[in-house]
């Protein structure tokens, strides 16, 4: 494993350590060793680093200029220390972002406190801690404040739901996922009226035991809407049973956007809930893993 060098502050009388290797104990020993130590100016040392999406990066950085990344790519990853970058990555009690470690994990800073490194849990093969998950959550939740409202008008739906109201949750789905060019699509290629009623038929068609394949494939019978908008749709409809989607998980996991895709995308979801007795909605599951993925879509290089 390729070691890169990190500068500490705040860190021990000169001294000089390397962890090589992907051994968790060998890195938490390490990481234990160093914050125990006493103050100093500055240390260098070496051990296996994480990387960051460039662009996940840039957005925790803001308007900082304090930091020492100098000139951040978008769409590469950019090496960070779970420890000399606890300021930026956050730490136990705070806010964290996370990064993919050396050995490919989607961690949080705070794993490094446990030997383990945290408890390592995967979907579709692509592995992540629990606790970089619970930030990637707090983070999506974060640029979506209107999450719970569009949630809200999609409870409400029912056979006795108004025209008005069929068609203002739709547009707000649409105005959720960014998505103001298909809803306008969507106008184009259908008349008022018909687009009303297929909204209405699909929409309040949908049962407790719809499955769903069945479930998306009403939704993209409509013309102008595709999987990942119809399963937006589904996800504000029932973000207990749906999830959203997109084209961030067909390119980082390989899940083809068609209704057996979607099928598979939910057994999953539904399958890490059961494993690992996860109380919560799969849409906020399914929110928290998209974070983690994204930073892999949006990175070209390689770890």
């Amino acid at each position: 494993m390729e070691a890169i060098t990190c500068q500490l502050s705040h860190l021990s009388h000169g001294l000089s350590v390397v962890a090589c290797g992907d051994k968790a104990v060998r890195l938490y020993q390490f990481t234990q060793h160093v914050r125990t130590a006493v103050k100093s100016e500055n240390i260098r040392y070496s051990h296996p680093a994480g990387m960051i999406n460039g662009r996940t990066l840039r957005d925790a950085l803001g308007d900082r200029k304090d930091h020492p990344f100098g000139s951040v790519p978008v769409n590469a990853w950019v090496p960070v220390c779970p420890i000399a970058h606890t300021g930026i990555l956050g730490s136990a009690g705070k806010d964290q972002l996370p990064f993919q470690s050396h050995d490919g994990v989607m961690r949080v800073a705070s794993d490094y406190d446990e030997p383990s490194l945290g408890v390592v849990r995967s979907v579709f093969g692509f592995r992540f801690t629990e606790q970089a998950l619970e930030h990637g959550m707090r983070l999506v939740s974060a640029d979506f404040e209107n999450t719970r409202k569009v949630e809200a008008l999609g409870a409400k739906i029912t056979d006795q739901s108004s025209d008005i109201d069929i068609l203002n949750f739709s547009e707000k789905v649409h105005e959720w996922g960014r998505g103001a060019r298909v809803w306008g699509n969507l106008q184009k290629h259908n008349s008022h009226d018909s687009l009303v009623l297929a909204l209405r038929r699909w929409l309040t068609g949908i049962r407790p035991d719809t499955t769903a394949e069945i479930a998306i494939s009403g939704g993209i019978q409509i013309k102008g809407l595709s999987v990942s908008f119809a399963s937006k749709h589904l996800r504000m409809l029932a973000p207990t049973r749906y999830a959203v989607l997109d084209e961030v998980f067909e390119s980082g996991l390989g899940i083809a956007r068609n209704p057996k895709g979607y099928q598979l995308f939910m057994n999953a979801l539904h399958s890490y809930k059961q494993t690992y007795c996860d109380t919560r909605p799969v849409a906020s599951i399914e929110a928290g893993l998209f974070y983690l993925v994204r930073q892999v879509v949006r990175s070209t290089a390689q770890l």
